[in-house]
């Protein structure tokens, strides 16, 4: 009899459009696409199925819950087992109900929830639903989510959000509304978890009712007693039952014959071998009449089973000699004819509309076919993932900046899995492992996620044995910078030099090792130690020099920086003419990196940066003065580069500014200035971290108090300034500390303390030896006081 049958999918399965089925939806309107006016303003939830069957309880539940509750934001989650059909529920009651609302957004938790509310922003703006434009800022999705909530809080719009398979409260929380001004504010969740829900429904089985009703419609054999011992034999589990009716249907098949072939006895219910059983007939056909579509189904069964990127599936598939690209599109159809694979599409940057083709395969249906993979078959298949996965994140990655990167994480993190659970050590692994990190560092500029990856890679990055000389000095780069950021600075600076000791050891020629070079001659900058951070420079400017000069980003951009440390170290030993014509010189870099770029704004940051420390010099020159219109310029355009008011950057334009309105005698804004940027750079920093920034900024407030006759309240914040200065610096002789010395010495004569004065002259000396300019200075202070 299962000759009989194979026979009868041979003819069926490769010729027709196949049933839409609960395992296959796709992307469009509600099914009552006729009633045009009625839609939601904004709408993007994939269509329910045509053979959605029953569940009237569920949908009756939702829509009297939302009619009935008392919650301001109202709230409710489906809960259930895997193939349960929560997602299906929550399609069916936004088509059912899509007139009430005006904006239906569907969110995936599994993938970047941030970059799926930017896309909801965008949206937003270009149906012009906002007074004013949505701030879309992939570099700080914390503000842009914020005003997308503050939106959703106070628009008179009706709107529903759906999040399905969520793990638990936590993952969403942050992106939830806490009130609202509409008449309607819902929020449908489902997951496989009940325990963090307050408002929960339980979805369960089909009643037996219903699993007959769909075998029925959708095979059209009203054979009442077969479709009644079918639901009994697969439990009225909705996935498996609507998996039989599709088999049965495609296969010109009778719900007994069907019945016949998996009828077990005296076996306890068992979801996965039912599921194997239920599928095991169009897996045979498959493997018989395209052996690429098989391979090319048990590779995709080791991989995440939602989004997956059809370019890597493409990659595998050529990679491994299984055909050409044409070929690949035929087995690819014939997996998703035969509703093994579903496809979606997304779209990854909304401002360049790059769509991305992925493909979802049913947690169930996944678990069977990779039980079908040998264990040491699923091995091999494992690193040809990675290499696969690994070619097409190299080719993404080039940009500076990777705002389309996020889509890949679940097929690393699954593979990172499937690695630790086969015991596999795999330096390839490890590249894309360090990718993510780099993502967390450079593009989401997330510290808190960063840390913690790195915290579950520490064992496998610092294995002599299976780490990369390369990979592992990039880890020990990306730990510098966390522990910087995080205030750690010499525990920074170790792992810097660790870094570093790699690449002089193993790849001095390295593009790497000079950028890291350079970042270590800015830690020791930073933290004071000149004479460390001339030698180290020195170290980087004989590499460049031994290079052949080309046009690559990479030089351009290890010549830019090279420039800009030997600036910062002439600025902190207080020759700043020469700084400046120094930074003058890393423009000339930047310009060059730029020509590669077809839209140069989007690196519009580091000019930013450049500029900003420009500014500082003629600040710390006693220049800023005349620059008053050039910042309030500055200003405006970081503002629109960084599509936001608090970032750092702006943080440092505040407080220049404050200088320089200050100098022109606009006291009032100037304090105003200088306090916002204390509250920016503060937030920005971190409680109980510390930043030469802080000092600058307190000083200049200092210098405000001081303008308006405030002597006390300016002492104070020239003491907090030195107070940030020894906490930033390990080593005090840096130009700054000194000009702050200087200015509490003529303070404390207004202040008629001539012990204060005496202390900080005697400071002066020792910290910066008798022979510094500004000793006569404070000689003639004490002369004529």
């Amino acid at each position: 009899m299962k000759v009989m049958f194979i026979n009868f999918f041979k003819s069926k399965l490769f010729s027709g459009t196949l049933l839409l089925t609960l395992l296959c939806p796709s992307l469009c309107s509600p099914d009552v696409t006729n009633v045009k006016n009625n839609m939601p303003i904004i709408w993007n939830v994939q269509r329910n199925t045509i053979e959605f069957y029953g569940r009237e309880d569920v949908l009756n539940y939702i829509n009297q819950y939302y009619k009935t509750s008392k919650e301001d934001v109202k709230y409710l989650t489906l809960v259930g087992l895997p193939g349960i059909g929560k997602t299906e529920i929550a399609k069916r009651y936004a088509s059912n109900v899509y007139q009430d609302y005006d904006i239906v957004w569907w969110f995936y938790p599994s993938e970047n929830l941030e970059s799926q509310f930017l896309n909801l922003a965008k949206t937003i703006n270009e149906k012009k639903l906002s007074t004013e434009p949505l701030l879309i800022a992939s570099g700080n999705p914390g503000e842009s989510i914020e005003q997308i909530k503050d939106f959703l809080r106070t628009s008179s719009l009706n709107w529903l959000l759906i999040f399905d398979d969520v793990q638990n409260i936590n993952k969403i929380n942050q992106y939830i509304p806490e009130h609202h001004s509409s008449s309607k504010a819902h929020l449908l969740i489902t997951s496989k978890n009940a325990k963090d829900w307050r408002n929960y429904y339980q979805v369960n089985r089909f009643p037996r009712e219903t699993s007959i009703g769909l075998l029925q419609k959708t095979t059209g054999d009203n054979d009442t007693l077969a479709a009644t011992k079918l639901a009994s034999l697969l439990d009225d589990y909705p996935i498996l039952i609507s998996r039989a009716a599709v088999t049965i249907k495609d296969y010109s098949l009778n719900i007994a014959q069907f019945s016949e072939t998996i009828k077990t006895s005296g076996i306890h219910f068992d979801i996965i071998g039912l599921a194997s059983k239920t599928l095991q007939f169009t897996l045979d056909n498959i493997q018989k009449n395209s052996e690429s579509a098989y391979k090319l189904l048990m590779f995709t069964s080791i991989l995440s089973n939602e989004n997956i990127p059809k370019e890597l599936l493409e990659k595998w598939f050529v990679d491994n000699n299984l055909g050409t690209q044409c070929e690949f599109n035929s087995a690819l159809n014939i997996l998703t004819k035969s509703f093994l694979l579903s496809k979606s599409s997304i779209v990854i940057d909304r401002s360049d509309e790059v769509n991305y083709d992925l493909y979802n395969m049913h947690d169930i249906i996944k678990k069977v076919v990779a039980s079908k993979i040998k264990s040491k078959d699923m091995k091999v298949k494992i690193q040809e993932a990675i290499l696969a996965l690994n070619n097409l994140v190299s080719k993404k990655t080039k940009r500076v900046v990777l705002p389309e990167f996020t889509y890949l994480f679940p097929q690393i993190l699954n593979l990172s899995n499937l690695c630790h659970e086969y015991h596999i050590k795999e330096n390839q692994l490890l590249f894309l492992q360090m990718e993510v990190l780099d993502y967390y560092q450079i593009a989401e500029r997330n510290f808190s996620k960063m840390e913690n990856y790195a915290k579950s890679l520490y064992p496998n990055f610092n294995d002599s044995k299976q780490c990369h000389t390369e990979i592992c000095a990039r880890f020990n780069t990306s730990l510098s910078a966390l522990k910087w950021w995080q205030g750690y600075h010499q525990e920074g600076l170790k792992y810097q030099l660790k870094a570093s000791d790699y690449y002089a050891k193993n790849l001095p020629e390295n593009a790497e090792y000079i950028r890291g070079l350079v970042y270590l001659t800015s830690q020791y900058t930073f933290l004071g130690e000149l004479d460390d951070a001339e030698k180290t420079i020195k170290r980087v400017e004989r590499i460049l020099k031994a290079k052949t000069p080309d046009d690559t980003i990479f030089y351009n951009f290890n010549n830019a920086i090279f420039h800009q440390n030997i600036s910062y170290i002439l600025a902190y030993k207080g020759e700043l003419a020469q700084a400046i014509q120094k930074l003058d010189e890393s423009f000339q870099y930047l310009d060059k990196i730029n020509s590669h770029f077809k839209d140069p704004k989007k690196h519009l940051a580091m000019y930013l940066h450049f500029l900003i420390q420009k500014q500082e010099f003629f600040y710390l020159a006693e220049q800023g003065k005349d620059q008053l219109d050039s910042l309030f310029k500055l200003y405006a355009d970081s503002i629109e580069a960084l599509h936001t008011k608090k970032h750092r950057l702006t943080g440092i334009i505040l407080f220049l500014l404050g200088n320089s309105l200050n100098l022109n005698g606009r006291t009032t804004e100037a304090e105003q200035y200088t306090k916002d940027s204390i509250h920016i750079l503060d937030n920005w920093i971190g409680t109980g971290n510390y930043h030469k920034l802080q000092a600058q900024a307190h000083v200049i407030l200092g210098d405000i108090y001081l303008n308006t006759n405030k002597n006390l309240e300016g002492l104070h914040e020239y003491l907090q300034a030195e107070n940030i200065y020894k906490k930033s610096f390990t080593s005090l002789k840096v130009d700054e500390l000194g000009i702050l010395y200087e200015k509490i010495i003529k303070l404390s004569f207004k202040l008629k303390d001539d012990r204060l004065a005496r202390r900080y002259a005697t400071l002066h000396r020792k910290t910066f030896g008798d022979n510094n300019p500004r000793n006569n200075r404070i000689i003639s202070y004490f002369a004529t006081k």
